[in-house]
């Protein structure tokens, strides 16, 4: 694989925020391609994304392991996510009864 993924940390004024970025590079390799084709979808119809934080267990070798799945937002999926930030929003002033785990297919909104 040619291309890198790095987790870090940046400064954005208000604190340290967690990022992760992604050095992208064309080859021939499988996950290169695999790499290229995700954010061909975030770059076309979406730049939106889901992060799921899905089950966490703890190995035996002492490790609690978390699966984490990042999915685009797909154009036709937008207004309904938008409804749900709003209505988030609206949770941060007292103003809504929303529940702070979403469930869809295959993902969650938290």
């Amino acid at each position: 694989m040619n291309s890198s993924i790095k987790v870090d940390f940046i400064e954005n004024g208000n604190g340290l925020r967690p990022v992760i970025s992604i050095k992208l590079v064309e080859s021939d390799d499988v996950r290169d391609q695999l790499l290229k084709a995700f954010f061909q979808q975030l770059g076309g119809e979406s730049n939106w994304l889901y992060v799921s934080f899905n089950n966490s267990i703890h190995s035996n070798d002492g490790y609690l392991k978390t699966s984490i799945t990042i999915l685009p937002v797909a154009p036709d999926e937008l207004q309904e996510t938008v409804s749900i930030i709003t209505d988030r929003l609206g949770t941060s002033k007292g103003q809504s009864n929303y529940n702070p785990l979403l469930k869809g297919e295959g993902y969650t909104i938290v």
